[in-house]
């Protein structure tokens, strides 16, 4: 998610899409959150059965395009690295994800 400036409000959840590379299929082996603040509750990545264009700019709207959960996040947690030879597949037909933050200040 690009740089995005918390509202004011208590809770806030902001979300954000984007279209991967459709040349091939490919795996990520580590998450890892960069928080410039610590106002970050959760993250959740989706993957979407469509494109989800209102989200192509980070945005605080309550619609929710997308309910395929590959990954989450939560206060507390690390860098999440999966053992060697393992991986989440990120497939070229269904190349659209959504990342949701929700924010407390």
């Amino acid at each position: 998610m690009p740089s995005y400036e918390v509202p004011s409000q208590r809770t806030t959840y902001a979300k954000y899409a984007v279209k991967l590379d459709d040349v091939e299929d490919m795996y990520t082996v580590r998450f890892e959150p960069i928080i410039d603040q610590q106002v970050v509750h959760h993250i959740l990545l989706y993957n979407c059965d469509s494109a989800p264009m209102s989200f192509l700019q980070p945005s605080t709207t309550a619609n929710m395009p997308c309910k395929n959960l590959v990954f989450a996040w939560a206060v507390g947690g690390k860098a999440f690295c999966l053992p060697p030879k393992i991986g989440f597949e990120f497939n070229i037909q269904s190349q659209w994800y959504l990342i949701e933050g929700k924010s407390r200040i």
